[in-house]
C-alpha cells in the first residue's frame, strides 16, 4: 500500500542546508568561470598575443597561481587588450586585402 505524503511527513529545509547549497553553487560558479577564462586565454591566436605585447605563458601562470582572482584580473585587463588588438589586426588585414 502506498504511503500518503503529508506536510508533516516532509522534512523542513534548515538554514544550514540552504547555506551549504549556496556555497556549493558559488564554488561551482567560480570553478566554471576559472575554467572558461583558462580556455579563453589559450584559444587566442599567437599572432594576437604577439601583436598585443602580452605573454600568454605569464597569463596562464597568473590564472593558475591566483585562481579566480587571476581570472578576474585577466578579464579586466588582458582580455580587453587582446580584443582591441585582434580587431585592429583584422581591420589591417582587411584593408590590405582590399588594396591588393
Amino acid at each position: 500500500m502506498l504511503e500518503q505524503v503529508t506536510p508533516q511527513s516532509l522534512a523542513p529545509v534548515t538554514s544550514a542546508q540552504v547555506v551549504i547549497l549556496a556555497v556549493i553553487v558559488m564554488a561551482l560558479t567560480m570553478a566554471g568561470s576559472w575554467l572558461w577564462v583558462l580556455i579563453d586565454l589559450l584559444t587566442w591566436p599567437s599572432s594576437t598575443w604577439d601583436s598585443s605585447g602580452l605573454s600568454r605563458a605569464r597569463w596562464v601562470s597568473r590564472v593558475f597561481l591566483l585562481g579566480w582572482i587571476g581570472a578576474v584580473w585577466y578579464m579586466h585587463s588582458a582580455r580587453r587588450h587582446l580584443k582591441t588588438t585582434y580587431a585592429e589586426v583584422r581591420s589591417a588585414r582587411k584593408d590590405h586585402h582590399n588594396l591588393g
